[in-house]
């Protein structure tokens, strides 16, 4: 019994050492080892931050800067790398230009060589717009019922009868959120319609009669989008 209580002293002694000291004890491993076992790491001692415009979605549609933030008195190195690329030591801020669903991995050490390697991150970068291509109709084409007839050089397309607009589309990164059709006549109120899913195309019926303006936008996921326009004479008298 007597020797258990020199022993717990003896222990109790050395802690109480190395706090008077400053001196805490090294810990080699994950950081939330090291930040649940070293009173030194109540807090991220290292953190890294991402400046960009990012949209709803959660894309980011700029490229990315990078920088860190971090307590110099524990760490003395950091270690980035970015997809499939190189370890880096940090030494300044840079910019992530590599577009997708991008890795982020980064490690730091401490002034007695241990690493503490956080888990990895997921950026998602897309600051290009999607393709789009307006199949039918075709400019300067002439149709009936949704069959070119013949195409000619004047800059409207004709339309004679009911009509399927379909357009073609893609964006390989954060993919396709929607297709929106527009199609004006003169000063009046728009007639839109919305496509969210394959095939994008828009089942044109009803009445129209005169020149109007067909407007196909293409949205992402991350926010950006293209469009092409398409002057037509169109001839629906909503009866077929």
């Amino acid at each position: 019994m007597k020797k258990n209580m020199i022993m717990k002293g003896m222990v109790i002694g050395i802690i109480v050492l190395f706090v008077g000291a400053g001196v805490v004890p090294s810990i080699s491993g994950n950081i939330e080892e090291a930040k649940g076992e070293n009173p030194l790491f109540n807090d991220w001692p290292c953190d890294p931050v991402f400046n960009g415009t990012m949209c709803e979605g959660g894309w980011f549609i700029t490229p990315v800067n990078v920088s860190f933030i971090y307590d110099p008195e524990i760490v003395a190195e950091i270690y980035y790398r970015v997809g499939s690329g190189e370890w880096t030591l940090y030494t300044e801020p840079f910019v992530i230009y590599e577009q997708g669903v991008v890795d982020f991995l980064f490690r730091w050490v401490d002034y007695n060589g241990n690493h503490y390697t956080p888990d990895p991150m997921t950026l998602r970068i897309d600051y290009s717009p999607p393709e789009l291509a307006l199949i039918i109709p075709e400019k300067g084409g002439v149709y009936l019922f949704g069959k070119l007839v013949f195409e000619k050089e004047s800059a409207s397309t004709i339309i004679l009868g009911k009509i399927a607009i379909d357009v073609a589309t893609i964006d390989e990164l954060s993919g396709i959120d929607n297709i929106t059709f527009s199609l004006v006549k003169n000063s009046k109120p728009p007639e839109t319609h919305v496509s969210e899913t394959l095939p994008y195309v828009w089942e044109l019926t009803g009445r129209h009669i005169g020149k109007y303006t067909l407007t196909v936008t293409a949205y992402d996921r991350g926010g950006l989008s293209i469009n092409t326009t398409l002057n037509m004479i169109i001839f629906q008298f909503g009866i077929l």
